[in-house]
């Protein structure tokens, strides 16, 4: 068991580690020679901790662990699959084994955030082709019919689709970063596909600032869809104006620190669930399946980002909710939140 590709940890009816092989001690960052010792006497780092308390609930999620995602899934067995174990690695009674097996999933997280965001460029290019296709040839159709001022009518109405254009000709303008500028315009056209008015602030600027731009990706990415989420949930009636479901971001980035700022005009975080909200699996929605795994995950990997970076994160309410994360150059201070 100890070359077993995934992680394998089993743990006794009593609580006892009664199996762990090598790749799920590397994980989870246990120390060597810990089988037949209970899990509560264990010191364990909340995040490992988590993982092991996940056995009384079983089924499958995604865990931030040691600055990895792992996939861990826990399910009963009956005790007899250990065959035999060396004496005081195995207890009698309680409630039969719980076997967890452990996959670190965070290159494949990595690569469907990059996969995220070229699928969304592509998704708006194809629809604004589509679009422009059409109005074209709806054009040229009524000046031949010689309705011209259908035509013009018809060639302004497009002013819409401009504004947007030229929305994220000064996001790429603003954001020395190809990768987030990328998924800047993606997010322009995910809002305005889903009603919402989501507005890049005037002092956004991304000059210099020493992060991977996964993590960046990682960082926006959810908050902004967070904030998309909150508005189009509860107390907005379809049909109502896209300014009453708004979202307002703030990026400012140089040499010495970085700051993202996310509004919006959503209902708001109770601040007794701000807690629990940045834990894996905290959602406001239904749990909906995706494969073995579960939702609510996004607020989980920016609090590890900021964490693995020494930031701070900061929620607080205006109109809505108001979410700000603030990271300094290495051996730099972190900036005030909100700042």
């Amino acid at each position: 068991m100890s070359i077993a590709p995934d992680g394998i940890l089993i743990v006794d009816g009593v609580d006892h580690i009664a199996v762990i092989n090598n790749e799920a001690g590397r994980l989870l960052g246990l120390p060597p020679n810990i089988e037949g010792r209970q899990v509560d006497e264990l010191e364990l780092d909340p995040e490992v901790a988590r993982v092991l308390g996940f056995r009384h609930r079983l089924g499958a999620e995604v865990m931030p662990v040691g600055g990895r995602l792992l996939a861990v899934e826990w399910r009963l067995s009956a005790p007899g699959c250990l065959g035999e174990r060396p004496a005081g690695t195995l207890h009698p009674g309680g409630e039969g084994l719980r076997v967890a097996t452990l996959r670190d999933v965070t290159d494949t997280h990595t690569l469907s955030c990059r996969l995220d965001v070229a699928l969304g460029l592509v998704a708006e290019l194809r629809a604004q082709l589509h679009e422009a296709a059409n109005r074209l040839h709806t054009v040229v159709t009524l000046v031949q019919l010689e309705r011209y001022a259908q035509a013009v009518d018809l060639a302004f109405a497009a002013a819409g689709s401009v504004v947007v254009q030229r929305e994220a000709e000064r996001v790429v303008l603003a954001i020395d970063e190809p990768v987030l500028s990328a998924l800047l315009v993606s997010k322009l056209a995910e809002a305005r596909d889903r009603g919402v008015d989501l507005r890049i602030t005037e002092d956004t600027r991304y000059e210099a600032f020493d992060i991977d731009p996964v993590d960046l990706v990682t960082l926006v990415g959810n908050l902004v869809d967070n904030a998309m989420d909150a508005v189009l949930g509860t107390g907005h009636a379809v049909g109502e104006p896209a300014a009453s479901r708004q979202v307002d971001l703030t990026i400012r980035a140089d040499a010495t620190g970085l700051l993202i700022r996310v509004a919006d005009s959503g209902p708001g975080l109770d601040p007794d669930t701000v807690a629990d909200a940045f834990g894996a699996g905290w959602t406001t929605k239904p749990a909906r399946a995706v494969g073995a795994l579960r939702r609510g995950l996004g607020l989980a990997l920016v609090r590890q980002i900021v964490t693995r970076h020494g930031g701070q994160v900061h929620v607080g309410r205006e109109r809505g909710a108001v979410f700000t994360v603030s990271l300094a150059a290495p051996g730099g201070a972190p900036a005030p939140p909100g700042g």
